[in-house]
């Protein structure tokens, strides 16, 4: 049986105390769209092509993420901070998980397409769109899964651009 003396008043703890005092430190992240896709972001460097390090170097040759025309020419660093986009060999076997990820939103999107406009889906209607559906966004989706790796295990470094060193060995 507990006794009155042996529960806490949690109001005058300090560790629950509402309001937080005018000193104490909020650990909230900063949720607005201009921070989440500012540079700094993980999603700024994955959308725009950008070195993860510096965010202002390009990953590939073309950025583009619709061109064919040199789609999987990757530089071997970045120009401006020296970052190594290839630290070992066969890095980016991994991007192939993340492909197929992103795989499943094209995938997705024609067979609800192909169930909007058909009574009936056969095997071979399937096949035949789905091959024109990847086929089109086969270089978004390389490029992609590339930023996403390289995004995964190297972070972004506001003095990088000023002071490039050559990383990744």
């Amino acid at each position: 049986m507990l006794k009155k003396s042996d529960t806490r008043n949690y109001r005058n703890t300090r560790l629950l105390s509402y309001p937080p005092p005018k000193n104490a430190r909020t650990f909230v992240e900063d949720k607005r769209p201009e921070k989440m896709l500012g540079k700094g972001s993980k999603l700024y460097s994955i959308a725009r092509l950008k070195c993860p390090r510096c965010h202002e170097g390009d990953l590939f040759v073309n950025n583009s993420l619709l061109s064919w025309r040199k789609m999987s020419e990757m530089l071997p660093n970045c120009p401006v901070c020296q970052q190594v986009y290839e630290p070992e060999p066969g890095y980016y076997y991994g991007a192939m998980f993340v492909s197929y990820a992103l795989t499943a939103g094209p995938t997705l999107a024609v067979v609800g397409l192909m169930m909007l406009f058909s009574q009936e889906i056969t095997l071979w209607m399937f096949i035949g769109a789905l091959l024109v559906s990847l086929l089109l966004f086969l270089p978004a989706i390389f490029k992609l899964s590339r930023a996403i790796w390289i995004n995964i295990f190297i972070g972004y470094d506001p003095t990088a651009a000023a002071s490039p060193q050559a990383r990744g060995h």
